[in-house]
């Protein structure tokens, strides 16, 4: 047995009884053929692009490439979206960005990505100067033979990081191997489904690591399983009813993640609305030795936020 009863062979063998998916091996990503290869260092590149790349990253988008950000604002096109990327990490006095996770899986990537650096307060806020900031985002694309065909982009600034310092994740070494696709696919769904879904936290504690690293963009940064049980209670306490649906895993090694859509109505908490609400997010996961060492969550908040003020 590669990993211990209460991993991920338990929640393979849970999520077979429970019927979240066959009992079979998950086929493998779709072979790529050699012509369509696609450069992962330029989705790394993406999550920094400057004026002096812009052009050659330009090209790595399919003429008609859609990007999709937040619910709350319009799609936009590859060209537009890029100079703007390009415009907002000049803006950041002594940016500095770091890839956190850079999935390839056949047609299909992501990367999560964070920026340091100076910037004033935001828009509509109280003049003042720079200030140290930090911003967490990811972005989801679908490849089409070799070119960039979507993106989906998500993204929250944090005004004060040294009160949020990120967690480091713990480095677990073991003899096991990467997980196979079934054991990553098993994780997620227990993180996305059972957690979210359906509040089982005896599932979802069965496979985070003593010192998981939970970063809930933007809300906290967190060591050890009590901040996902929290996250989970805390929304599920203003959701009662939330629902979860993962859509296809990009699996990478020891990283696995998912788009997703939730959907619930806020029949709970201090002040009910009763407003149902339908909102997308990524989750991404680091699996070591059988356990989830990292979470990065990063959702929609403005679109949850506006539905259920009744702006949307």
């Amino acid at each position: 047995m590669r990993f211990p009863p209460s991993g991920l062979t338990a929640a393979i063998v849970a999520s077979i009884v429970w019927g979240l998916f066959p009992a079979a091996e998950p086929s493998a990503a779709p072979a790529t053929p050699a012509a369509c290869a696609f450069d992962r260092e330029i989705i790394a590149e993406l999550a920094d692009p400057a004026a002096e790349t812009e052009a050659r990253l330009a090209a790595a988008f399919a003429p008609g490439a859609t990007i999709h950000g937040s619910a709350t604002e319009p799609d936009r096109d590859a060209p537009a979206w890029l100079a703007q990327r390009v415009a907002d990490r000049a803006g950041i006095g002594h940016a500095d960005t770091t890839v956190n996770a850079l999935l390839l899986d056949g047609d299909a990537a992501i990367a999560v990505w964070t920026v340091t650096g100076d910037a004033p307060p935001e828009n509509g806020a109280t003049p003042g100067p720079a200030a140290p900031r930090r911003w967490e985002g990811v972005d989801v694309y679908r490849l089409a033979c070799g070119r960039i065909a979507e993106v989906w982009t998500l993204e929250q600034r944090i005004d004060d990081p040294a009160a949020m310092p990120l967690a480091n994740p713990p480095d677990r070494t073991c003899d096991t191997p990467a997980p196979t696709r079934a054991e990553a696919d098993a994780a997620l769904r227990v993180w996305l489904v059972d957690g979210w879904s359906r509040s089982d936290l005896s599932a979802v504690n069965a496979l985070l690591d003593p010192d998981v690293a939970y970063h809930s963009v933007p809300y906290s940064e967190t060591n050890g399983p009590a901040g996902a049980d929290d996250a989970i209670a805390g929304t599920r306490a203003v959701l009662p009813d939330l629902s979860n649906t993962p859509e296809t895993p990009v699996i990478d090694g020891e990283w696995t993640g998912a788009h997703w859509r939730a959907e619930g109505a806020n029949t709970g908490g201090d002040d009910p609305t009763g407003r149902w609400a339908t909102w997308t997010g990524v989750d991404v996961l680091r699996l070591q030795c059988g356990r989830i060492v990292e979470i990065w969550s990063i959702e929609d908040l403005s679109a949850l936020q506006a539905q259920l003020e009744g702006g949307a």
